[in-house]
């Protein structure tokens, strides 16, 4: 089986978790939404790396570049993503925990990083 396959199944894996995290929150209202962000973000990552599995097993130039500039990118989208939950935390109008605060940042990486390397590799 190709990893390409596997990732796809990996992504239908946490797909079907979220789903059911998705279900057990309209059902019991008990399901916190940074975890079902956290899970999203994993469901993402997943297909994003079967996307991009061919191109990323040869290890060119071209690859590298895209690797390079999408992580530059990723700094700067992140540095903006702290500031702005920064005010919105100071002027209340986001309650997070330490916690919560650490598991969206996780998440926007996650989701900005892949998708930078996706829209860079329909670019370049």
């Amino acid at each position: 089986m190709s990893s390409q396959r596997k990732f796809l199944i990996t992504g239908l894996l946490f797909s079907i978790i979220f789903i059911v995290r998705l279900v057990q929150l309209f059902l019991t209202g008990n399901v916190s939404i940074v975890e079902l962000f956290n899970w999203a973000s994993l469901v993402y990552m997943a297909f994003a790396i079967a996307h991009l599995y061919p191109q990323f097993q040869s290890k060119d130039e071209r690859m590298e570049a895209i690797r390079q500039k999408g992580m530059y990118i990723t700094v700067f989208i992140i540095l903006v993503a702290l500031i702005a939950l920064m005010v919105l935390i100071q002027f209340n109008i986001f309650t997070f925990t330490t916690l919560e605060f650490i598991r969206v940042m996780i998440s926007l990486v996650i989701i900005t990083i892949w998708t930078c390397w996706i829209i860079l590799s329909k670019k370049m």
